[in-house]
């Protein structure tokens, strides 16, 4: 794998490597992308970076599929994760970008996995501000410069937090997709699903999954898969011909002494006694 952080003609970066009041975390630089027909190789980052298309359109590679981006898009890539661009050739692509050391807090907002948002009516705000971020970081010797940038970065990480919060609250976009899980886990619970795996299916992270889910319905999605499954083992439970020993497996759950201490932990007591209690001998 190739950690990316070299200039070319496509790429120029501007260092700051500086931390300051103003950013939770180190901002690292910032810098501008152009690209015609050539693009570089598949890389990665140990940190975040942020990049807003600026023109042109092209392509996001990624290790799970490919996205179209276009003037107004801005990228989230976090640490660890494999892209690449690459501008059409009809209409070129540049863009501007800066990059964050990684922390919890930049993780809990900005989740673990690629995701684009659109910048909408604050394209102009978002170009203002990388102007100030990347003209500081060209002159980062002067500590007012490296003082500014991290203040402009900060103000980047806001807008972009705001963009994507505005696309999840979009009635025909996340709603529906919040849905479509719901009911893609009351089809598959008994099968061995992960949240991640759920994520990827419809295009979320993991993080903004789980936070969607739980402002919709109430409950986090592993708290609701595991009462779909105590409530299915209730019912299998029900019928003397499931052996106990096979109830576990039958909701998804392979370790049976592993569900047998959820299933007290969650009903209070044991497969064999809730059996007793609801089946009344003649």
């Amino acid at each position: 794998m190739k950690i990316h952080l070299e200039n070319s003609d496509i790429r120029r970066h501007y260092v700051v490597n500086k931390t300051t009041r103003h950013i939770d975390g180190q901002l690292l630089y910032s810098g501008l992308f152009n690209a015609v027909k050539r693009f570089e190789d598949m890389h990665e980052h140990p940190f975040y970076e942020f990049l807003l298309i600026t023109s042109g359109t092209g392509t996001m590679k990624t290790s799970n599929g490919t996205l179209e981006l276009s003037k107004g898009d801005i990228a989230i890539y976090p640490p660890h994760t494999m892209h690449i661009e690459k501008a059409h050739s009809k209409t070129g692509m540049t863009a501007n970008f800066f990059a964050v050391k990684s922390n919890k807090n930049l993780e809990s907002v900005f989740g673990k996995e690629i995701r684009i948002g659109k910048t909408g009516n604050d394209y102009m705000n978002f170009v203002k501000t990388f102007d100030v971020l990347i003209n500081c970081s060209q002159n980062a010797e002067a500590n007012h410069s490296q003082e500014a940038a991290s203040a402009a970065a900060a103000l980047l990480l806001a807008l972009i937090d705001k963009a994507l919060s505005t696309k999840a609250e979009s009635n025909d976009g996340v709603s529906s997709t919040i849905h479509k899980v719901k009911d893609y886990v009351d089809q598959n619970y008994c099968n061995n699903i992960h949240i991640d795996e759920i994520g990827k299916k419809y295009g979320l992270s993991e993080f903004y999954l789980c936070r969607c889910f739980k402002d919709y319905f109430g409950v986090t999605l592993k708290r609701y898969v595991i009462e779909k499954r105590i409530d299915k083992a209730k019912e299998l439970l029900a019928n003397e011909e499931n052996d106990l020993d096979d109830i576990g497996r039958m909701v998804s759950y392979n370790d049976k002494y592993y569900f047998n201490r959820l299933f007290k932990m969650e009903t209070g007591t044991s497969l064999s006694n809730y059996r007793s209690r609801i089946i009344k001998k003649p």
